[in-house]
C-alpha cells in the first residue's frame, strides 16, 4: 500500500512533523512524507503569501501556489493508495477526519487512525485544497487544542504504519456531519461555542468555530447525517 503524507501545510500547526518524525518507511507499507511549507515552519507563520491549502487550484505566482503545484507533481509521480494530510486547529474539535466524499476507504481510514467523527467539507473548499486533488482516496486529521502530545504523535504514527486497505473491516460507522454554511464573526456567544454540538441558537452543529479560528468568519455549521 502506497502512502502519502504531508505535514505542515500550515507552517504553525507542528504535530504533523512529530508525526512524520516517527515514520517507519521500511514497513510492509511504502510511505513518502513531505513538509508541506519549510519556509512558513521556519517563520512560524501560518502562510508567507497565501493559505497554502487554498492554493491547489490557484494561478497566482505565489510562494504557496509553487508549492502546490510541486506537492501535485509528487503525487502524480507517487501515485499513492491514500493521501493523509495532518492538521491541528486552535479549537476544541477533538480527532475529527475532514472529508470529500464519505465513504468505505475513508471511512475505515479514519477509525483505523483513531478519529472520533467525520466532517464533510463543502465542494467549493475542497476543490482548492490538498485533498479535493484526489477526494476519493484523500483524508485530513485535524487534531484540537488539547491534542499536540508526542504519545499521541507516536500513536498516530503506528497506526499509519499499520494500516491495510485490502481488508477493509468497519466498526461502528463515526459519527458524520456535513458543513453547509459559515458562522458570522460577529455572532455574540462565540467565545463560548462548543465545536460539532448542537447549538440551539443557530440551529446546527459548528466546527472549527472559536474567536481566533478564522479573519473574516466565525468558523463553520454542520448538519449531522449519521
Amino acid at each position: 500500500m502506497k502512502i502519502y503524507i504531508v505535514a505542515a501545510i500550515h507552517g504553525d500547526e507542528l504535530l504533523g512533523l512529530k508525526v512524520v518524525g516517527r515514520i517507519n518507511r521500511t514497513g510492509k507499507n511504502q510511505i513518502l512524507v513531505r513538509v508541506g511549507h519549510p519556509a512558513a515552519v521556519a517563520k512560524h507563520k501560518r502562510y508567507l503569501e497565501e493559505d497554502l491549502n487554498r492554493s491547489f487550484a490557484s494561478k497566482k505566482d505565489t510562494i504557496e501556489a509553487f508549492i502546490a503545484r510541486d506537492i501535485k507533481l509528487e503525487i502524480n509521480k507517487f501515485n499513492p493508495d491514500l493521501v493523509i494530510d495532518i492538521h491541528t486547529s486552535v479549537t476544541d474539535t477533538g480527532r475529527v477526519a475532514i472529508v470529500a466524499k464519505d465513504n468505505q476507504l475513508i471511512s475505515y481510514v479514519a477509525q483505523a487512525l483513531g478519529m472520533e467523527k467525520v466532517v464533510i467539507m463543502p465542494k467549493q473548499l475542497i476543490d482548492t485544497s490538498l485533498i479535493g486533488l484526489l477526494p476519493d482516496i484523500s483524508i485530513s486529521l485535524e487534531f484540537g487544542i488539547n491534542n499536540r502530545s508526542d504519545k499521541l504523535a507516536s500513536e498516530i504514527s503506528t497506526r499509519i504504519e499499520s494500516l491495510n486497505i485490502s481488508d477493509l473491516n468497519l466498526g461502528t460507522k463515526l459519527p458524520t456531519f456535513e458543513v453547509y454554511s459559515q458562522i458570522d464573526k460577529n455572532f455574540s456567544k462565540l467565545h463560548a461555542i462548543k465545536n460539532l454540538v448542537f447549538n440551539e441558537e443557530l440551529g446546527g452543529y459548528p466546527f472549527l468555530a472559536g474567536l481566533n479560528t478564522y479573519k473574516t468568519i466565525g468558523g463553520f455549521l454542520a448538519k449531522k447525517i449519521s
